[in-house]
Protein backbone atom coordinates (compact mmCIF):
# COMPACT_ATOMS: atom_id res chain seq x y z
CA UNK A 1 0.00 0.00 0.00
CA UNK A 2 1.21 3.49 -0.91
CA UNK A 3 0.02 6.93 0.09
CA UNK A 4 -0.47 9.92 -2.19
CA UNK A 5 -1.51 13.56 -2.22
CA UNK A 6 -3.59 14.33 -5.31
CA UNK A 7 -4.66 17.68 -6.74
CA UNK A 8 -8.44 17.84 -6.31
CA UNK A 9 -8.78 19.25 -9.83
CA UNK A 10 -8.06 15.70 -11.03
CA UNK A 11 -11.10 14.41 -9.14
CA UNK A 12 -14.49 13.98 -10.82
CA UNK A 13 -17.20 12.17 -8.89
CA UNK A 14 -15.81 8.91 -7.57
CA UNK A 15 -12.68 8.74 -9.69
CA UNK A 16 -9.59 10.79 -10.35
CA UNK A 17 -7.46 10.79 -13.48
CA UNK A 18 -3.69 11.25 -13.70
CA UNK A 19 -2.33 12.09 -17.16
CA UNK A 20 1.33 11.58 -18.07
CA UNK A 21 3.30 11.76 -21.30
CA UNK A 22 5.67 8.81 -20.86
CA UNK A 23 4.18 6.22 -18.52
CA UNK A 24 1.26 5.42 -16.27
CA UNK A 25 1.07 6.76 -12.75
CA UNK A 26 2.20 4.14 -10.26
CA UNK A 27 -1.02 4.23 -8.26
CA UNK A 28 -2.46 0.85 -7.27
CA UNK A 29 -5.62 -0.64 -5.85
CA UNK A 30 -5.83 -0.27 -2.02
CA UNK A 31 -3.60 2.83 -2.04
CA UNK A 32 -4.80 5.76 0.04
CA UNK A 33 -4.98 9.36 -1.18
CA UNK A 34 -5.53 12.77 0.33
CA UNK A 35 -6.83 15.51 -1.95
CA UNK A 36 -5.55 19.07 -1.84
CA UNK A 37 -6.72 22.33 -3.39
CA UNK A 38 -4.09 24.64 -4.80
CA UNK A 39 -4.30 28.33 -5.53
CA UNK A 40 -1.05 30.15 -6.22
CA UNK A 41 1.11 29.63 -3.11
CA UNK A 42 -1.73 28.25 -0.98
CA UNK A 43 -2.18 24.48 -0.67
CA UNK A 44 -4.95 23.18 1.57
CA UNK A 45 -5.78 19.54 2.29
CA UNK A 46 -9.51 18.93 2.08
CA UNK A 47 -10.45 15.22 1.92
CA UNK A 48 -9.17 11.65 1.66
CA UNK A 49 -10.22 8.33 0.10
CA UNK A 50 -9.19 4.74 -0.64
CA UNK A 51 -8.44 3.56 -4.17
CA UNK A 52 -10.66 0.59 -5.09
CA UNK A 53 -10.09 0.28 -8.86
CA UNK A 54 -7.34 1.28 -11.30
CA UNK A 55 -7.61 1.37 -15.09
CA UNK A 56 -4.89 2.34 -17.56
CA UNK A 57 -5.58 3.81 -20.99
CA UNK A 58 -3.40 5.15 -23.78
CA UNK A 59 -4.84 7.84 -26.01
CA UNK A 60 -3.45 9.64 -29.03
CA UNK A 61 -3.68 9.15 -32.77
CA UNK A 62 0.08 9.07 -33.30
CA UNK A 63 2.82 7.67 -31.09
CA UNK A 64 4.35 11.08 -30.42
CA UNK A 65 0.94 12.33 -29.28
CA UNK A 66 0.23 9.43 -26.94
CA UNK A 67 -0.82 10.24 -23.40
CA UNK A 68 -0.99 7.74 -20.56
CA UNK A 69 -4.11 7.90 -18.41
CA UNK A 70 -4.43 6.33 -14.98
CA UNK A 71 -8.08 6.28 -13.91
CA UNK A 72 -8.51 5.46 -10.22
CA UNK A 73 -11.89 4.75 -8.68
CA UNK A 74 -12.33 5.64 -5.03
CA UNK A 75 -14.61 4.42 -2.28
CA UNK A 76 -15.91 7.92 -1.64
CA UNK A 77 -14.30 11.16 -0.55
CA UNK A 78 -14.26 11.88 3.19
CA UNK A 79 -13.92 15.51 4.27
CA UNK A 80 -11.17 16.20 6.78
CA UNK A 81 -12.46 17.13 10.23
CA UNK A 82 -9.51 19.44 10.82
CA UNK A 83 -8.33 20.63 7.37
CA UNK A 84 -4.93 22.30 7.44
CA UNK A 85 -2.71 23.90 4.82
CA UNK A 86 0.80 22.94 3.73
CA UNK A 87 1.96 26.09 5.51
CA UNK A 88 0.31 24.96 8.77
CA UNK A 89 2.08 21.60 8.48
CA UNK A 90 5.43 22.82 7.12
CA UNK A 91 7.33 21.62 10.20
CA UNK A 92 5.18 18.53 10.77
CA UNK A 93 5.67 16.70 7.46
CA UNK A 94 8.72 14.61 6.56
CA UNK A 95 8.21 15.56 2.93
CA UNK A 96 8.68 19.30 3.47
CA UNK A 97 12.10 20.90 3.59
CA UNK A 98 11.28 24.21 1.88
CA UNK A 99 9.88 25.64 5.07
CA UNK A 100 9.17 29.10 3.69
CA UNK A 101 7.58 27.74 0.51
CA UNK A 102 5.95 24.41 1.46
CA UNK A 103 3.50 24.68 -1.43
CA UNK A 104 6.36 23.84 -3.81
CA UNK A 105 6.22 20.24 -2.61
CA UNK A 106 2.69 19.95 -4.00
CA UNK A 107 3.02 21.44 -7.48
CA UNK A 108 2.32 18.24 -9.42
CA UNK A 109 -0.86 16.32 -10.13
CA UNK A 110 0.06 13.83 -7.43
CA UNK A 111 2.95 13.31 -5.03
CA UNK A 112 4.04 10.40 -2.87
CA UNK A 113 3.58 10.60 0.89
CA UNK A 114 5.03 8.54 3.70
CA UNK A 115 2.47 6.79 5.91
CA UNK A 116 3.24 9.13 8.87
CA UNK A 117 2.71 12.18 6.62
CA UNK A 118 -0.62 10.80 5.41
CA UNK A 119 -1.73 10.24 9.00
CA UNK A 120 -0.52 13.69 10.04
CA UNK A 121 -2.56 15.34 7.28
CA UNK A 122 -5.75 13.30 7.68
CA UNK A 123 -5.80 13.67 11.48
CA UNK A 124 -4.76 17.32 11.45
CA UNK A 125 -1.84 16.75 13.81
CA UNK A 126 0.85 19.40 14.32
CA UNK A 127 4.34 18.88 15.72
CA UNK A 128 4.08 21.90 17.98
CA UNK A 129 7.65 21.92 19.34
CA UNK A 130 9.25 21.73 15.88
CA UNK A 131 6.76 24.27 14.49
CA UNK A 132 7.42 26.79 17.26
CA UNK A 133 11.18 26.34 17.00
CA UNK A 134 11.16 26.44 13.19
CA UNK A 135 9.02 29.56 12.82
CA UNK A 136 11.07 31.64 15.23
CA UNK A 137 14.54 30.35 14.29
CA UNK A 138 13.68 31.15 10.65
CA UNK A 139 12.79 34.70 11.65
CA UNK A 140 16.26 35.38 13.07
CA UNK A 141 19.20 36.82 11.18
CA UNK A 142 22.32 34.69 10.64
CA UNK A 143 24.34 36.46 13.33
CA UNK A 144 21.49 36.01 15.81
CA UNK A 145 21.27 32.31 14.99
CA UNK A 146 25.02 31.99 15.55
CA UNK A 147 24.70 33.72 18.94
CA UNK A 148 21.87 31.38 19.88
CA UNK A 149 23.92 28.31 18.94
CA UNK A 150 26.92 29.61 20.90
CA UNK A 151 24.77 30.31 23.93
CA UNK A 152 23.18 26.86 23.86
CA UNK A 153 26.60 25.24 23.33
CA UNK A 154 27.78 26.89 26.55
CA UNK A 155 24.70 26.45 28.73
CA UNK A 156 22.99 23.29 27.44
CA UNK A 157 25.23 21.53 24.88
CA UNK A 158 23.35 18.22 25.01
CA UNK A 159 20.56 19.88 23.02
CA UNK A 160 22.87 20.22 20.03
CA UNK A 161 24.86 16.99 20.22
CA UNK A 162 21.96 14.58 20.70
CA UNK A 163 19.22 13.65 18.24
CA UNK A 164 16.81 16.51 17.44
CA UNK A 165 14.65 17.16 20.49
CA UNK A 166 12.65 20.27 19.76
CA UNK A 167 10.96 20.51 23.15
CA UNK A 168 14.12 21.60 25.04
CA UNK A 169 15.32 23.46 21.94
CA UNK A 170 12.14 25.56 21.92
CA UNK A 171 12.55 26.39 25.62
CA UNK A 172 16.13 27.57 24.96
CA UNK A 173 15.09 29.59 21.89
CA UNK A 174 12.22 31.24 23.74
CA UNK A 175 14.59 32.32 26.50
CA UNK A 176 17.07 33.62 23.92
CA UNK A 177 14.39 35.70 22.17
CA UNK A 178 13.19 36.99 25.52
CA UNK A 179 16.69 38.25 26.32
CA UNK A 180 17.61 39.33 22.79
CA UNK A 181 14.45 41.23 21.89
CA UNK A 182 11.88 41.60 24.65
CA UNK A 183 14.32 42.70 27.36
CA UNK A 184 16.17 44.94 24.89
CA UNK A 185 12.88 46.59 23.90
CA UNK A 186 12.18 47.31 27.55
CA UNK A 187 15.70 48.72 27.94
CA UNK A 188 15.27 51.05 24.96
CA UNK A 189 11.91 52.26 26.31
CA UNK A 190 13.55 52.98 29.65
CA UNK A 191 16.37 54.93 27.92
CA UNK A 192 13.77 56.87 25.95
CA UNK A 193 11.92 57.76 29.15
CA UNK A 194 15.17 58.83 30.87
CA UNK A 195 16.08 61.04 27.93
CA UNK A 196 12.63 62.66 28.05
CA UNK A 197 13.08 63.34 31.77
CA UNK A 198 16.51 64.93 31.20
CA UNK A 199 15.11 67.06 28.39
CA UNK A 200 11.86 68.20 30.00
CA UNK A 201 12.72 68.36 33.69
CA UNK A 202 16.35 69.42 33.60
CA UNK A 203 16.40 71.24 30.24
CA UNK A 204 19.17 69.03 28.87
CA UNK A 205 19.66 69.62 25.15
CA UNK A 206 19.31 66.03 23.93
CA UNK A 207 17.11 64.30 21.37
CA UNK A 208 16.44 60.58 21.67
CA UNK A 209 15.75 60.46 17.92
CA UNK A 210 19.38 61.44 17.26
CA UNK A 211 21.06 58.94 19.58
CA UNK A 212 22.76 56.05 17.78
CA UNK A 213 25.18 53.25 18.47
CA UNK A 214 28.73 53.45 17.14
CA UNK A 215 31.22 50.80 16.20
CA UNK A 216 34.93 50.73 17.06
CA UNK A 217 35.77 52.79 13.97
CA UNK A 218 33.34 55.51 15.13
CA UNK A 219 30.89 54.98 12.29
CA UNK A 220 27.34 55.46 13.51
CA UNK A 221 25.07 52.43 13.45
CA UNK A 222 21.27 52.25 13.76
CA UNK A 223 19.52 54.96 15.70
CA UNK A 224 18.07 53.83 19.04
CA UNK A 225 14.76 55.36 18.03
CA UNK A 226 14.52 53.09 14.97
CA UNK A 227 15.56 50.04 16.95
CA UNK A 228 13.04 50.82 19.69
CA UNK A 229 10.26 51.13 17.11
CA UNK A 230 11.23 47.82 15.48
CA UNK A 231 11.54 45.93 18.77
CA UNK A 232 8.33 47.42 20.16
CA UNK A 233 6.45 46.34 17.04
CA UNK A 234 7.94 42.83 17.32
CA UNK A 235 7.05 42.51 21.00
CA UNK A 236 3.51 43.81 20.47
CA UNK A 237 3.03 41.24 17.68
CA UNK A 238 3.67 38.48 20.22
CA UNK A 239 0.78 39.58 22.39
CA UNK A 240 -2.70 38.51 21.37
CA UNK A 241 -5.90 39.62 23.07
CA UNK A 242 -5.55 37.48 26.18
CA UNK A 243 -2.13 35.84 26.23
CA UNK A 244 1.34 35.81 24.74
CA UNK A 245 1.89 33.67 21.65
CA UNK A 246 4.87 32.07 23.41
CA UNK A 247 2.53 30.85 26.14
CA UNK A 248 0.05 29.50 23.59
CA UNK A 249 2.75 27.52 21.75
CA UNK A 250 4.27 26.20 24.98
CA UNK A 251 0.85 25.11 26.24
CA UNK A 252 0.10 23.30 22.97
CA UNK A 253 3.45 21.48 23.25
CA UNK A 254 2.68 20.40 26.80
CA UNK A 255 -0.90 19.34 26.15
CA UNK A 256 -0.43 17.67 22.76
CA UNK A 257 -0.76 13.89 22.79
CA UNK A 258 1.24 13.48 19.56
CA UNK A 259 4.56 15.16 20.44
CA UNK A 260 6.18 11.81 21.33
CA UNK A 261 4.95 10.37 18.02
CA UNK A 262 6.62 13.18 16.10
CA UNK A 263 9.81 12.84 18.17
CA UNK A 264 10.12 9.26 16.91
CA UNK A 265 9.41 10.27 13.31
CA UNK A 266 11.94 13.11 13.22
CA UNK A 267 14.42 11.65 15.72
CA UNK A 268 16.64 10.23 12.99
CA UNK A 269 16.63 13.36 10.83
CA UNK A 270 19.10 16.23 10.72
CA UNK A 271 18.68 19.21 12.98
CA UNK A 272 16.35 21.85 11.58
CA UNK A 273 19.23 24.30 12.03
CA UNK A 274 20.92 22.72 9.02
CA UNK A 275 18.13 23.75 6.64
CA UNK A 276 16.47 26.83 8.09
CA UNK A 277 17.14 29.08 5.11
CA UNK A 278 15.07 27.09 2.60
Amino acid sequence: MSYWAVDIRNLAGKEFVITKSHRYANISKHDRVVFFSREHSKVEFVSYADVITVDHQTRGKYEEEERYYTIAGISGSNSLENPLSAEDLAYSLEKVYRYKMPFRHFCRQYVWLSKPDFETITHGWIYWARTAFGIFINALQTDQINRFIQEVAQTNPEILISYPNYGPAWVALREFIQNEFVNTAELFRAIHNDVDVLKNKFSVDIEFEKIGLSTDDNTKSDLLNDQEAFLSHFVSSLNLEKENIFDILSRNITQSETESRFEKIFGGTSWLLHAIRH
